[in-house]
């Protein structure tokens, strides 16, 4: 595949996809988890996915609660993305990050991955003369786009796999490959990792209604509201979570409080994501239009479409 050749300012940077709590200011600051994980993007704007589907299931690196993961439709097609912000039939809302290379280590961490493997897999690219996310890139299309087959020939080339989340390309626009974090099992089955927390994943991507109604023994139930809120917070900056509300019950036992969560938050989300994302006023209303806070308070509500 020919790609176009970026400018240093952009090769030197880390183009990571949002799709669960890195999708609103809340929690890519980690307001939730008093700081820990923050994270400061120099550029930010909306995406929306294709080829993808997404849902709880991936037990937290951070605590006792399922955090998100994203599976592709088709494992023979590329995830791939766009960006916009009105996302079409099939398609996920999403959010692109640029970080600056300073930030590798926190972003690593922050996707249960080791720092030190993280840097060696950018250096290893930039031996080869290419961004991270083209040389994962080539990796995958050896595979044919396979996913579980790409991230076992990542684990062969390098030795490593990931107890958390693992990088993959995933093409922007048809012409830069971003990072998305991704939960895969890339070992042989019988050299698999045991879930986080000695638990295993659920087999299927859960709504975050399902996830919210789980049984509290098994789960930090304060955590995953906390991880909910963080995810459907993106609906402020019109990032589309439709996929992610269908599932939301009103009257449920949690939703009261899931509302309560999302209400308080809210209030102060348009603030946390102009600084998370280094972006002013101006350029905020040209790539997202006009925050809407009152969308928290309608979640919870009968008919909400999401």
């Amino acid at each position: 595949m020919v790609r176009e050749v970026l400018p240093a300012t952009v090769e030197d940077t880390l183009l990571v996809i949002g799709y669960g709590s890195l999708m609103s200011g809340f929690g890519l600051l980690g307001e939730a988890r008093g700081g820990r994980g923050r994270l400061l993007a120099c550029e930010a704007f909306p995406v929306v996915l294709s080829n993808a589907r997404r849902g709880l299931q991936k037990p937290s690196n951070h605590g006792r609660y399922l955090a998100m993961n994203l599976e592709q439709r088709d494992p023979g097609q590329p995830l791939t993305g766009r960006p916009a912000i009105q996302a079409g039939p099939g398609e996920l809302g999403a959010l692109a990050l640029r970080f600056e290379r300073r930030f590798a280590r926190q972003i690593a961490s922050r996707e249960g991955h080791d720092p030190d493997q993280f840097e060696r897999l950018i250096e290893r690219a930039k031996r080869r003369g290419c961004a991270l996310g083209d040389w994962l890139l080539d990796l995958a299309e050896v595979q044919h786009h396979d996913l579980q087959a790409y991230g076992r020939a990542l684990f062969t080339a390098t030795g490593y796999v990931s107890p958390g989340y693992t990088f993959c390309p995933l093409v922007l626009d048809g012409r830069e490959a971003a990072l998305v974090a991704v939960a895969l099992d890339c070992r042989p089955p019988s050299d698999a990792l045991a879930g986080v927390n000695g638990a295993s994943a659920p087999p299927a991507l859960l709504g975050l209604g399902e996830a919210a109604a789980l049984d509290g023994r098994a789960l930090d139930c304060s955590a995953q509201l906390d991880y909910i809120v963080e995810c459907l917070l993106a609906a402020v900056h019109n990032i589309s979570v439709r996929d992610l509300t269908a599932g939301i019950e009103p009257g449920a036992p949690w939703s009261a409080e899931l509302q309560r969560r999302l209400l308080r938050a809210a209030v102060g989300e348009p603030a946390l994501f102009l600084k998370a994302a280094s972006l002013d006023p101006e350029r905020y209303g040209k790539r997202f239009g006009k925050p809407d806070v009152s969308v928290a308070r309608r979640f919870c509500e009968p008919g909400f479409p999401g």
